[in-house]
């Protein structure tokens, strides 16, 4: 095979691969309360007939589903039948229906409700309903925290029942159950044990009466999304505490004897794509898509050096205060860019991403690609944070553009003297625009760029020299970049300058 031909069978597998990166099918975003299913949400852990010291009982929801959950208007019940009727022990406690913060529950969010049983007893925990103050749980008090409405007496008796709906007990969907102790109100909509109440064998404490003073948790058998939806089984559940040492529980945080949550409230997606809606954290290990908006909350999202996050033409927030973006892969988003407007890219969670103003021009539909903490050519002497940018017209623009980056990828430049470059398709690589504005006081510093009329990969670096080496190209119709070890062959690196 001649050089020629191991040249272009390079290039068309990088091609492919790249191509491969942009092709993905659309899906539903997040679901509603209407639609959601079985164990979206588990019964995670409770308190029974609680010790003065320890405060009132409450039950703590997880929850699990990727995306999160619409939860207005959800019913906690432990009357046990869908025509009950509530009275002084039993009863219904249904979540505000039009409570902003409940619309879009992120996945890995402790949801606790707080009874008013025993009477005796002051409450120790305090009501929070903030999904942004950093720390993935919601704090729900009967009494107190409006729009949550009662029918008759909710509590935790020794042998009783816990019934969650998505929507009333009448008609919502049952969504989760937990059965203790010698209790028979099994409900035939969702999983309890083998499905059968005569045999409260299954329910949590093997059939015998609970003792009070004590929590009842969920330990699930391994730390995977599978896992933590597995609690349809008394097994599964852990009893401690008594008169003699009471026990109360860990409400809105991690169930005591889990090690490991990540699961639910920091996942990781290897390949295909990652539902819409909102997480705690969420991690990219690989090649994923979103197929709709992503909200992430306070572990913040964190893409590998292996990972591609490509959030097409949706948004990403994030929420929290104490979020972030980490990111030491690649980032990647399309968007329209016309007329004098400043359009950001990942200029969220403190990360600053790019912002690209088209001047009063048309762009038109954009891709900016971001690969964060890697060498952007051979010899590594740009700042550690590569940009590509392809508008569908290039051609005959006057584009401004501010390149972000942080301190910790600076690879010992000077910010004050920082400027753009572009490659071209050979060296050396060209200086973009005319430098402005430098903020190099806090992170993420930044660079702007005014009078940018060629769009391709873009790197920083101070001084009067562009990058002195070959970097990562972008091929011609694509916006990824591909690793520098892909494209050396036999000593030689394949280019192909973008039309």
């Amino acid at each position: 095979m001649t050089m020629n031909r191991i040249l272009r069978t390079v290039l068309m597998v990088t091609l492919s691969m790249a191509l491969a990166v942009g092709m993905w099918a659309g899906m539903p975003a997040q679901r509603v309360a209407a639609d959601a299913a079985e164990d979206d949400v588990v019964i995670n852990e409770f308190a029974i007939n609680p010790s003065t010291a320890n405060g009132k009982e409450y039950v703590e929801l997880l929850v699990v589903t990727p995306g999160g959950v619409n939860m207005q208007g959800w019913t906690l019940s432990d009357v046990g039948t869908r025509a009950g009727s509530t009275g002084t022990t039993e009863g219904d406690v249904t979540l505000p229906a039009s409570a902003a913060y409940l619309s879009n529950v992120p996945q890995g969010t402790y949801v606790v409700i707080v009874f008013t049983t025993p009477t005796a007893n002051t409450h120790t925990l305090a009501e929070d309903v903030s999904l942004t103050d950093g720390n993935n749980r919601l704090v729900l008090i009967i009494g107190t925290t409006t729009g949550l409405v009662t029918a008759g007496t909710i509590d935790n008796a020794t042998n009783d029942n816990l019934q969650l709906y998505a929507g009333t007990r009448a008609s919502g969907t049952l969504i989760d159950q937990v059965l203790c102790g010698t209790n028979t109100s099994y409900i035939a909509d969702a999983t309890w044990g083998d499905n059968n109440p005569s045999t409260p064998e299954d329910n949590v404490n093997g059939g015998t009466t609970l003792p009070a003073n004590s929590a009842v948790r969920f330990v699930p058998t391994a730390n995977t999304l599978a896992g933590f939806r597995d609690n349809d089984a008394g097994a599964r559940f852990v009893v401690e505490g008594n008169t003699t040492t009471p026990y109360y529980g860990t409400p809105g945080t991690t169930n005591k004897d889990v090690a490991d949550d990540s699961a639910v409230t920091n996942p990781t997606y290897t390949t295909g794509t990652v539902p819409a809606g909102s997480y705690i954290g969420l991690t990219i290990a690989g090649n994923v898509n979103s197929v709709g908006d992503l909200s992430v909350y306070k572990n913040g999202l964190t893409v590998v050096n292996t990972g591609i996050l490509d959030l097409g033409s949706y948004s990403l927030s994030i929420p929290d205060s104490n979020g972030f973006i980490t990111n030491n892969g690649t980032l990647r988003q399309t968007r329209d860019v016309n007329g004098s407007a400043d359009v950001n890219f990942f200029n969220v969670g403190g990360y600053g991403g790019l912002t690209l103003n088209a001047s009063g021009s048309d762009l038109g539909s954009t891709v900016v690609s971001i690969k964060g903490n890697q060498a952007c050519d051979i010899n590594n002497t740009a700042v550690n944070r590569c940009f590509d940018i392809a508008p569908a017209n290039a051609t005959g623009r006057n584009a401004t553009i501010t390149f972000y980056y942080n301190s910790a990828e600076l690879n010992s430049l000077d910010c004050a003297t920082m400027n753009a470059w572009h490659w071209s398709g050979a060296l050396p690589w060209v200086q973009a625009g005319t430098s402005g504005t430098r903020q190099c006081a806090t992170n993420p510093y930044s660079l702007q760029v005014t009078g940018v009329t060629t769009f391709s990969p873009f790197a920083l670096r101070s001084g009067t020299a562009g990058p002195t080496s070959v970097g990562s190209v972008a091929l011609s119709g694509s916006a990824s970049w591909l690793p520098i070890g892909m494209l050396l062959l036999t000593g030689f690196v394949v280019l192909r300058k973008r039309k």
